[in-house]
Formats: structure tokens, C-alpha cells, sequence
């Protein structure tokens, strides 16, 4: 199996809660991240207590060098030979440490030196000082750093990371290597039943200075995994500007609906799924709505394409909202527009059902807005018949350096000429007008649009070399050819 020479964050690990996410990290106290006051969710005393240094109880099998330290600098890690690693590389590994654990819910965390210390040790072949945090309750997580007598590699050009799992294992192997220029790759080390967190610039050889590693046996606890990641925790700062906000869990009545604006691109690159759990007399409230059909439409269809080519077959503007209810086993889909408000698709033995019930609609749609502010029943594909005054984009684009190496940068235009607002108009009039479709790609690029009568539109274009776009960041379609969106903003996305 080849292995991607690129930023790893939890995809290729046992856990992926956040797989989209886009950020780096570096483990100095320079760069190390920390929320803003108050940050992290509310709930999270027990990260914030499990943040603080220990005091007093000191884990057997500390060595003198650990105590040392423990009793000098009050550390949360104690390395067997810290003297082996730079002072630097310590004091940024606390301050991650900190930073991550006032995000979680979990009891406190406290220092290991044993078992999985030893075992990651040997792992690395000794070339690593490896520390770790635990709660005692199985959630726990292993800091790796590089010691001043590990081999280095003239050959390295850019970090290599993936795993591997088949007939030949018994059980996930994570691998970690490196490639030269010519391409060849050399594995150093493999870690099995580990996910892997990397810390900055994978093409340096400081890649391979900092690791973390998570055992993929820790509890399914979300709060847990994104903090131990800056784009989790990005996850978790939305949510707390949310109130409301939660995992989705499906043992829990919920609604769901795909939202996007442009702080979830920062560490979600498609569309984002929020959640809002319900309680008992939500519960009851809605199945009410749903259970009284007297005088309502009820189709049956044999796929959700029949249902949706009957649906538009009535009223063209019908689209997807990007909002669904969870109630036990059976979830249902909100369809509608401006226009019609709304639609509600269900699913039962192999069949599709729709059914006309505007209060039902109602329901997600207010509690979605009391939220997010957003109306998801404000769809409508007429929108582009009112002439643009202005559109602006933001789009992410990769720029090759001098030494064949790449950086990342964000292209900013602003496009008032009427030929181009016109151009962008037809392209745009005519994806929102088309079937849906959603594609895999990273919809990071921000374009902002504006109507001569001062209605907005907020819409996410594929930053790669998809001809995909969201509708506020809910509805996804395809406008055609992109080199016609980069004909209008040549500048943002040259």
C-alpha cells in the first residue's frame, strides 16, 4: 500500500471524527494553540481541572530524572530522559497538553510511565523520549519526541504516514516513513492499533521531531478526539457559539441539517452536518405533526428518484433543504423551497414516501433558524433572474516555491463589471435550476453575492478541480466548467 506524503489528521487512524479538518499544528510555545477565555464547551470542568499540573501523586515506575521534573516544573509528562530532548520541545508538548485538555469532559488527567510507554518505545526503536496522559477511565494519549541521538536522514523530502490493514496483520499497523526526491519511499517505523497526530510541516524533516498517538481501544467520547486536534477543537469553539449544538447520536431523537459558513471551512472542508438533540416534549410535539395526516398528500415510489422527478414535476423549485429528522429507526428529509414549504420524504420497506405537511416543516425549519439564523426554507432557483451588482471569492489555491515545495494562500477578488456579473448570473442561474448533485470535494472557496434589489447569497465553490458548488452551504449542484468561474474571477483563481 503507498502511503501519502501529507498532513495526517486522524483519517488514516482508528477514530475520525474530524478527517476534514484543514489545520496544523506545532508543538513550540510559540505556535501552540489556546482558546480564548471561557473556550470550550460548557460543560468541560473536568477537562479544565485535568489541564492543571499534578500535584503530589507520582505514578509508579517515575524514574529520579521524572521526579525531578515533576517536583521542579510541576510537568504533566514525565519522560524517562528528558535530558535527551530539547527544552523547547518539552515546554511546547505541556502547553498542547493544556490547551487540549481544557476542551475535554473527561475526569483529570494524569502522567503515565509505564505499559504503553514501554511498549511505544520499543515501537520507535528507542529514537523517541514517549510520554503519556491518561484519566484512568481508558482515555489516554502518548506524546512522542525525537532524542538528540536519533538517526537523521539526508534523503528526506517530505514526511510519509498512512496504515495498513489485511490478511498479512492481525491488526491495523499505523506506518511512518519518509520519502526521498526521486520518490522512493523508506518505512522507519510501524505502530500497530495506534491512530497518529503529526504536528507541523510535513515537508520538513522536523515532521518526524513530534508525534502523538492515541490507542485506538479509548471510549467513543468526541469530546475526547477533537481536542487532541486544533481543527476539533475549531469544531468544538462552533458548537459552543451555538448553544444547542451536539453529537449526532443515533440512540438519540435529533434533527440534522448540512450548514456551512466560513468559520466551519476552517476545519471541515464539505458540507457540515450540525445536530440538535430533542428532548421528551419535542419529541411528542413533532410526532404529532407527522402522525396527523388528515387532508395531506401521501405518495409511494420505488426510489428517491421517482419521488424527487414527481416532486420537481409539480413544483420546479423543489429542492433538498439539507435538514432531516431522526426519530428511532426512522428518519425523514425536509424538501420545499420559498416557493413551497413543504415536502417531507420518508423511508420504509424499500419504499420511498412524500407527503405535503407545512407544519412538520415549520418545525425544523424555526429551530434550525432559532440556531444557525439561517431560513431552510428559503430556497429558490429564481434567485439569479435579479441582476448581481457585486460577487466576491475567496478560494483557497496551492502555489509551487522556488525549492519544488508547495504553500497554500487564499486568492481575493471583487467583480463589479457587468459583463462578468452577467456571465457569473447565467452560470449560476443554471446549476441552481439542474438536479443536485454533491460532490467529495473540499468546498472551501467563500463567494458572496449581492442583487441590485440588496438581497445576499452566500454560496461554497469546490476549491479543487470539481465544477461543484453548495447553495448556502446546504444544497449542492454542478455549474459546468470551471475554467468559466475562473475566466470571471482570474485573479482569485489564477
Amino acid at each position: 500500500m503507498g502511503l501519502a506524503a501529507a498532513v495526517l489528521v486522524w483519517a488514516m487512524g482508528c477514530k475520525s471524527p474530524v478527517a476534514e479538518s484543514q489545520g496544523k499544528e506545532t508543538m513550540t510555545e510559540a505556535g501552540a494553540k489556546t482558546p480564548e477565555a471561557g473556550g470550550g464547551s460548557p460543560e468541560s470542568e473536568g477537562g479544565k481541572e485535568g489541564a492543571q499540573s499534578p500535584e503530589g501523586e507520582i505514578p509508579d515506575g517515575t524514574t529520579e530524572a521524572g521526579e525531578a521534573q515533576a517536583t521542579s516544573e510541576g510537568a504533566l509528562f514525565l519522560f524517562e530522559n528528558p535530558d535527551m530532548v530539547s527544552p523547547e520541545e518539552i515546554r511546547g508538548c505541556e502547553e498542547y497538553a493544556r490547551t487540549a485538555e481544557s476542551y475535554m469532559e473527561s475526569p483529570a488527567l494524569k502522567p503515565v510511565t509505564r505499559g504503553r510507554v514501554e511498549e511505544l518505545t520499543e515501537l520507535l526503536s528507542g529514537h523517541y523520549e514517549v510520554a503519556g496522559r491518561s484519566d484512568g477511565e481508558g482515555r489516554e494519549y502518548y506524546v512522542a519526541l525525537r532524542r538528540e541521538d536519533a538517526p537523521r536522514y539526508d534523503g528526506f523530502y517530505s514526511l510519509s504516514t498512512g496504515y495498513v490493514d489485511g490478511p498479512e496483520y492481525t491488526a491495523q499497523v499505523c506506518r511512518i516513513g519518509y520519502y526521498e526526491e526521486d520518490g522512493s519511499e523508506t518505512v522507519l517505523y510501524e505502530i500497530p492499533e495506534y491512530s497518529l497526530k503529526i504536528f507541523g510541516d510535513p515537508e520538513t524533516a522536523e515532521a518526524l521531531d513530534r508525534f502523538c498517538f492515541i490507542p485506538c481501544d479509548v471510549p467513543d467520547d468526541r469530546y475526547f478526539m477533537n481536542a487532541l486536534e486544533e481543527g476539533g477543537r475549531m469544531e468544538l469553539d462552533f458548537m459552543r457559539d451555538h448553544p444547542g449544538l451536539t453529537f449526532f447520536d443515533g440512540d438519540v431523537p435529533a434533527l440534522t441539517f448540512f450548514y456551512q459558513d466560513e468559520e466551519t471551512v476552517t476545519f471541515w472542508s464539505g458540507l457540515y452536518e450540525c445536530c440538535m438533540a430533542l428532548d421528551q416534549r419535542e419529541c411528542e410535539e413533532v410526532r404529532t405533526l407527522l402522525e396527523d395526516r388528515e387532508g395531506t398528500e401521501r405518495q409511494e415510489f420505488d426510489s428517491e428518484d421517482e419521488a424527487f422527478k414527481w416532486v420537481r414535476g409539480r413544483d420546479s423549485s423543489v429542492r433538498t433543504t439539507g435538514a432531516s429528522l431522526h426519530l428511532g429507526e426512522k428518519v425523514y428529509r425536509f424538501l420545499g423551497s420559498r416557493e413551497c414549504r413543504g415536502w417531507v420524504m420518508t423511508y420504509e420497506s424499500d419504499k420511498v414516501y412524500l407527503e405535503y405537511n407545512e407544519p412538520a416543516f415549520a418545525f425544523a425549519a424555526d429551530r434550525i433558524k432559532a440556531v444557525v439564523g439561517q431560513d431552510y426554507g428559503d430556497f429558490t432557483d429564481t434567485w439569479f433572474d435579479v441582476p448581481l451588482t457585486r460577487a466576491s471569492l475567496k478560494f483557497p489555491r496551492r502555489t509551487e516555491r522556488e525549492d519544488g515545495t508547495w504553500s497554500f494562500e487564499t486568492g481575493f477578488q471583487t467583480v463589479t463589471e457587468p459583463e462578468k456579473l452577467e456571465a457569473l448570473a447565467g452560470l449560476m442561474g443554471e446549476a441552481v435550476r439542474g438536479r443536485e448533485a454533491v460532490s467529495g470535494c473540499p468546498y472551501t472557496g467563500v463567494l458572496d453575492l449581492v442583487r441590485e434589489d440588496g438581497e445576499t447569497l452566500k454560496m461554497f465553490v469546490a476549491a479543487d478541480s470539481c465544477d461543484s458548488v453548495s447553495y448556502e452551504g446546504r444544497i449542492g449542484f454542478e455549474y459546468g466548467d470551471q475554467k468559466e468561474l475562473a475566466e470571471i474571477f482570474d485573479e482569485a483563481m489564477k
